[in-house]
Order: C-alpha cells, then sequence, then structure tokens
C-alpha cells in the first residue's frame, strides 16, 4: 500500500514515551533518493520482452513498489532493520538519475531510560531558561535523529557499495514512531544539498570593473588551484561536503607548500630570506602550518570577518583535524558543513595573499 510522504501531523507524547519505557519501540523513516539504478527502465524492458512491442511512459506504465522483509539484520550494532519499501517516483520526468521514496522499519536494539532521565534532569538543572517540556523534546529528538541517521547512512552506503550512485533528496526526512498501528511523528529534518536558493545575487549588484578585475585574478592562478576551486563550489552545491572540505583545504595546503606564501611567511613573521627557512617552513605538518597560518593572520590583520582571535586559532587547528579525519576515511559529512565557510574564507584568504601585486 503506498502512503503520502507525510503519515501524520501528530507528535510523539516524550512524557508518556518515558513513562512506558518500551525498549525496543517500532519505528519507521520516510525519506527520498536519487540513484543510478531505474526500477522503470526495467519494468519496461520486461514489457517489451512479454509483448514485443514498444511501451509508453505515460500514466499507463505500472512500476511496483518492493517491500522487502527482513530478519535479524543489524546495522551497526544499534538498529535491527525489519523491512524496506522501496517506490519509485516521478519516472516520466527522468533524466540522469531515477527518484524512489524509501521507508524503512526498523527497532533500536535497547534503549537505556535510566541513562536518559539521568541526563535530562541534569539538563534541566543546568538549563534555567528553558522549559522542562523543551530540554525533553530536545534531547528525544537529538536521540532518536541519531538512531535515524545511522540507518538513513547505512542503506545509502549499502546500495552505493552495490556499484549504484545514490544521494538524499532534500526535504524528505521523516521519523515515526509506531504505537498501536498509530504513527506518531517524532521529527522532520532537511540536509542535503543546496538549491540556487541558497545563494541570492542581485543582478544590479554585479559589476563589470569587479568582475575584469577577478577574471585577471583567476586567470593567473594554477591549474591545480583552479580545479580545487571548482570541485569545491560544485561538491558544496551536490551536498558532498567532507570532497568539498578537502578541496578547499588543498588549496590551503597547496598555497601554504608553494614558492610564494612560504617567502611572505619567512618575510613577515621573521624578517629574513634565507632559503633553509624557508624550505623548513614548506616541510611543516599540518598542525604546525595553521600555527603559521595564525600568526600570519592575526600580524596582517587579514581576517577579521566576525572572528575574535582567540577564535582563530580554535578553527585552524580543528580544521586541521577535520582533514585528518577525512582523509582516513571517516564520514565527517556533518562537521564538514559545519566548518566550510570557514576553510573556504581561509583558502580565499590565501590566493588573495599570492596574487595581490607586491
Amino acid at each position: 500500500m503506498e502512503v503520502d510522504m507525510i503519515r501524520t501531523l501528530k507528535f510523539i507524547d516524550w512524557h508518556k514515551f518515558l513513562e512506558e519505557e518500551n525498549e525496543k519501540p517500532e519505528l519507521i523513516l520516510d525519506f527520498e533518493i536519487d540513484a543510478g539504478f531505474s526500477f522503470t527502465h526495467g519494468v519496461v524492458l520486461r514489457k517489451m520482452q512479454k509483448t514485443g512491442s514498444t511501451v509508453l511512459l505515460d500514466g499507463s506504465l505500472h512500476v511496483p513498489s518492493k517491500l522487502l522483509k527482513f530478519k535479524d539484520l543489524s546495522l551497526s550494532q544499534v538498529i535491527t532493520l525489519h523491512s524496506i519499501r522501496i517506490e519509485s517516483l516521478n519516472f516520466q520526468k527522468i533524466e540522469t538519475t531515477e527518484r524512489y521514496k524509501l521507508s524503512v522499519k526498523f527497532s533500536p536494539c535497547g534503549i537505556d531510560f535510566e541513562a536518559i532521565n539521568t541526563e535530562i534532569k541534569q539538563l534541566i538543572i543546568k538549563s534555567e531558561n528553558c522549559s522542562e517540556e523543551n530540554v525533553i523534546i530536545s534531547y528525544m529528538v537529538d536521540y532518536f535523529q541519531n538512531l535515524a541517521s545511522i540507518v538513513k547512512n547505512d542503506v545509502i552506503s549499502f546500495i552505493e557499495l552495490s556499484n549504484s550512485f545514490t544521494q538524499f533528496v532534500n526535504g524528505s526526512y521523516n521519523l515515526y514512531i509506531i504505537n498501536n498501528n498509530d504513527y506518531y511523528r517524532a521529527f522532520q529534518r532537511t540536509d542535503a544539498k543546496e538549491t540556487a536558493w541558497n545563494n541570492p545575487i542581485h543582478p544590479l549588484t554585479l559589476k563589470a570593473n569587479e568582475i575584469h578585475k577577478r577574471h585577471e585574478m583567476l586567470s593567473n592562478l594554477p591549474k591545480n588551484i583552479k580545479t580545487y576551486l571548482s570541485k569545491g563550489s560544485h561538491y558544496k552545491f551536490l551536498g558532498f561536503y567532507d570532497e568539498s572540505y578537502i578541496s578547499y583545504y588543498k588549496i590551503v595546503e597547496t598555497i601554504f607548500k608553494g614558492d610564494i606564501f612560504p617567502y611572505i611567511l619567512a618575510q613577515s613573521l621573521f624578517e629574513s630570506n634565507d632559503k633553509k627557512l624557508i624550505t623548513t617552513i614548506k616541510s611543516s605538518n599540518q598542525k604546525t602550518m595553521m600555527l603559521f597560518i595564525y600568526q600570519w593572520l592575526v600580524l596582517n590583520e587579514n581576517f577579521e570577518d566576525g572572528f575574535q582571535k582567540n577564535e582563530i586559532i580554535n578553527k585552524l587547528l580543528s580544521a586541521s583535524e577535520l582533514r585528518n579525519g577525512i582523509s582516513h576515511s571517516v564520514d565527517q559529512s556533518e562537521e564538514s558543513k559545519k566548518q566550510l565557510p570557514f576553510i573556504i574564507m581561509l583558502s580565499h584568504a590565501l590566493i588573495k595573499s599570492v596574487t595581490t601585486k607586491r
């Protein structure tokens, strides 16, 4: 049976949920994906084989949904997966990918209500300006968001590892708790790729002379820096935040280890042009690199965009730690998304330093 994306507007009563202490509640997560496989084409090919005639992609074509039931299938050792229903959407509009609605039924392997109640009580004491109701809602939503993220990420990862491109669709993330065959809404969340709406530009703000200057600056950039800039913005728009972050970070690394910026550092920080000093600067590890950049930023007051000086060093060191986390194949997309604005500004600051005439 097909269901609407919004199953109900009734929200769960978290007080009642905590009182009942159901350690293995049944939940269902609805979300959409764009994928590189096609149910529609599979149905068309089978119908053509059976009928020997062409098949029209119109309202007469029925593309069935598929319900997959599982027994004791564990996700990350914290989730028991019960079933997944996959339904093709808008098959008449297929371009590169086909869109699907996934409905994933699952249960947590267990819920430690004693620990949850203890943490909530501590938060209520600390949160003087927040009502008890809001503290409970915030805590429980975060708790189940973590479980839903595990489910969504594991499902998408499995599809990708099965050699099919898969991407989560913005605005399609709803979790429900099932109680006595009734659905109760736990939360709705949107987190994926950008749209053009996220990047407003008034046409009258465009100036030919500014575009001319920027074109000259970009034309003089090395090819690899141009590639990283292009990939960074491309991945960011598509919602691949780890990949976007690494692209902008590589701009910082490449400029830092290039010929111009180490010379600038040697002059501005040490008032020296010594080749051994410049070579030593180039060979810095990630954290040392960020310490040199911090000194340069503060000395030249190049980075005043809403940041305090004591904030900058923390952000720089966090940037290097995140880079290492991503490089060791750890999914850091949520943190990458948070830190992207900073690493983009930093990359632009370093680009400006090596393209400004001296």
